[in-house]
């Protein structure tokens, strides 16, 4: 019988994803879905997410699967001091909810910005005079 680590499980959990994203075009698994090979990757899912909402996930792999994109807004990308204060507000269990832009300039050109489900529409913006807010 062959052992598989934790890491093994995570990697194979994140392949799958990245498979059933390249062929539905989102990462809304139904729960009871089960890959060909038998890999419960509905669970997996569920259990990645409910370890974000817990604080259970290292910063990496939150990152990794926010790349790949989420139930309902797909895949938007996040970075620096917007990413720092989306990180401190608590990811996707925080008052952001999930990125529905990626990383915009302002009309001015001074700053940048995102906007994320929470809320009525939250968003965080980021200028050298004000940071990330």
């Amino acid at each position: 019988m062959i052992s598989m680590t934790h890491t093994d499980g995570y990697r194979t959990g994140m392949n799958h994803l990245r498979e059933y994203i390249a062929r539905e075009g989102h990462a809304n698994v139904p729960a009871r879905h089960v890959a060909g090979d038998g890999f419960k990757l509905g669970a997996w899912v569920g259990h990645r997410r409910n370890e974000c909402r817990v604080g259970r996930l290292t910063t990496a792999r939150i990152t990794e699967l926010n790349v790949l994109g989420t139930p309902n807004t797909g895949a938007f990308s996040v970075h620096g001091a917007i990413r720092g204060h989306r990180e401190a507000l608590g990811w996707e269990a925080g008052p952001t909810g999930y990125p529905t832009t990626d990383e915009r300039t302002t009309p001015d050109g001074v700053g940048r910005y995102n906007h994320f489900t929470g809320g009525d529409g939250a968003s965080i913006y980021w200028t050298p005079a004000t940071g990330a807010q």
